[in-house]
């Protein structure tokens, strides 16, 4: 029987945030959990992860990975 990787998946993930007036957009692949969002976020805006909200992004726990949250491949979100 066939297995399929679970690596095989290319799908990207994009998310376009703004903060202070300044888009970011950042890209993930489908495999990597939310608590990489928010690890790249605390380093460009200095906002440690656990103080950030996320507005328009779905409630989920970091642990999740991008793929599993029913996410749009592309996203806007606004951090406060």
């Amino acid at each position: 029987m066939l297995h399929e990787d679970e690596h095989a998946d290319t799908t990207e993930y994009t998310f376009m945030v703004k903060w202070e007036g300044h888009d970011i957009e950042l890209s993930f692949s489908a495999f990597e959990r939310l608590r990489s969002l928010k690890l790249r976020l605390a380093e460009l805006t200095e906002i440690p992860p656990e103080a950030q909200k996320l507005l328009g992004l779905p409630l989920a726990p970091d642990t999740v990975r991008i793929a599993g949250n029913r996410l749009a491949r592309s996203l806007a979100c606004l951090l406060t």
